[in-house]
């Protein structure tokens, strides 16, 4: 007996289910570590942001859980006698669904600390990495009724162990007091806006299961904090003085108006009197002559002031002290050489230290600490020998004991090669054309201007001379008209 041939109606129902079977999403895999971001009131602005695995949880914060005792969630419930009580006060309905094991894991409230935690009024969203997310209030988070009890991230359940084996961790649990958070406490313990509801035909049924989000990947923290901006400046040293041809380095921090350092800002640095001295863009000052200096520190709107007094370094009426009287030097001032420079990024930089006594002389034989604020931008090593990494700023540093300089790099992307222009050469030589002096040459009409490269100019006495025969023969040329005319008369 033959094969029954393929009909139209079996190859499309064989179509259908190819396309369902490719179509069909990968399973999720149990996640191992989440990101943690807390937003500005903006939304877009990133006040703090940390990633952390579950073995650092585990490690680092309280574990929740004694891996015994089991936890549940309650599920929708269907039929007409929920019609009218779809809340189920009693929790009698659609547990056992819901049971997601005797697991361990991290308070949310613990996590959210890693990123400079919740206020009043902010709320969080727990994302997972199939896109489902969910939002809670700062009441839920960090003062839970005992009913709904602590929001734990668990990462181990006691018939898998950790994730990724926990299938369908890191999960969302609520560890109610009873151990059941059902719906009458969702109801209760949460606002109306974080219920989960499960639809079926249009019909919304309470379910607290929902809420119980797996596959967690983000925890986003939505604050009330206005974006962080420059409020305050701070210079160092606050008080400076030295003597004529003497340096001192000033640096500035600047701070946002929660009182938190912002890093990288660049400063505008000005000497109200440069005939006493002056400061350069990495905050250098160079005494000229005696007097009072007030230096500023500027990035926008924001300003910050020091004074600095400079003398003479030996006053007149004071006498010169024997050498036998002058007390030991002590290294009081390192300079750094250059105090500034621009690098691109692999580039290197040789930076060198002078040291100075009180008495602003130069000391030598003096070993310096070179260090950089920002490894990352670049490298030094104990010679002061820097290695640009990645386009930044970062502070130099050299010190010794209790006295220090700093000097400023700043490294940027190499500007891209010209590329070289190509001389194309023409496709026939110039012609040259000569004239001969004292005579009268006009180039040929059908010659160019590219073509004519050099050409000996008329003299001038030869044009006027043609002009004056041009005359006389036009003059004749008149007086035969005459004659002719008077000849026919």
């Amino acid at each position: 007996m033959g094969r029954a041939p393929l009909t139209i109606p079996m190859l499309l129902i064989l179509f259908i289910g190819i396309v369902l079977l490719l179509s069909t999403p990968p399973a999720q895999a149990a996640t191992t570590e989440v990101y943690m971001v807390k937003y500005a009131s903006d939304g877009t602005t990133v006040l703090n942001e940390t990633t952390v695995t579950y073995g650092q949880m585990e490690e680092n914060l309280p574990v929740q859980g004694d891996g015994v005792a089991h936890y549940f969630h309650q599920g929708p419930m269907f039929g007409e006698k929920f019609e009218s009580d779809p809340w189920d006060v009693n929790e009698t309905t659609n547990i056992e669904s819901r049971d997601f094991g005797a697991v361990k894991g991290t308070d949310i409230k613990d996590l959210c600390e890693l990123v400079d935690g919740m206020s009043p009024g902010e709320r969080v969203m727990i994302h997972a990495s199939d896109g489902l997310r969910k939002y809670f209030g700062y009441a839920n988070v960090y003062d839970p009724d005992p009913r709904q009890g602590q929001m734990v991230l668990t990462w181990w359940r006691a018939d898998d162990g950790y994730v990724p084996d926990y299938p369908t961790g890191m999960r969302l649990v609520f560890f109610a007091d009873d151990h059941v958070f059902g719906h009458w406490d969702m109801h209760e313990c949460l606002s109306p806006e974080y219920w989960y509801n499960y639809t079926d035909h249009d019909v919304g049924r309470p379910s607290s299961g929902g809420l119980s989000v797996k596959y967690v990947d983000e925890i986003v923290i939505y604050s009330t904090m206005d974006p962080p901006k420059l409020s305050s400046i701070e210079i160092s040293p606050v008080e400076v003085t030295l003597n004529v041809s003497g340096t001192r380095q000033f640096t500035a921090t600047g701070y946002d108006q929660y009182g938190t350092e912002i890093p990288n800002i660049i400063f505008v640095w000005a000497s109200d009197n440069e005939t006493v001295g002056k400061i350069n863009d990495s905050g250098l000052f160079t005494a000229l002559s005696a007097g009072n200096v007030t230096i500023m520190a500027e990035n926008g709107t924001v300003n910050k002031t020091v004074d600095a007094t400079v003398k003479n370094s030996v006053p007149a009426s004071t006498p010169i002290p024997s050498p036998t009287h002058l007390p030991e030097p002590v290294l009081t001032i390192i300079n750094i050489l250059p105090s500034s420079v621009t690098l691109n990024v692999s580039s290197t930089q040789q930076f060198n230290a002078i040291a100075y006594d009180q008495h602003y002389n130069e000391m030598f034989g003096v070993t310096f600490n070179w260090t950089t604020s920002n490894t990352s931008i670049g490298t030094i090593n104990n010679t002061g020998f820097f290695r640009a990494n990645v386009v930044g700023t970062t502070m130099i540093k050299a010190t010794n004991g209790n006295a220090d300089g700093t000097g400023s790099v700043r490294v940027s992307s190499p500007a891209p090669a010209e590329t070289p222009k190509v001389k194309v050469a023409p496709s026939s030589p110039p012609t040259t054309v000569t004239t001969t002096p004292n005579a009268t040459s006009i180039p040929s009409p059908s010659a160019t201007p590219a073509s004519v490269q050099t050409a000996t100019p008329v003299p001038a006495s030869s044009v006027q001379g043609f002009e004056a025969l041009f005359a006389i023969g036009g003059l004749l040329a008149i007086a035969y008209v005459i004659k002719w005319r008077k000849t026919i008369k």
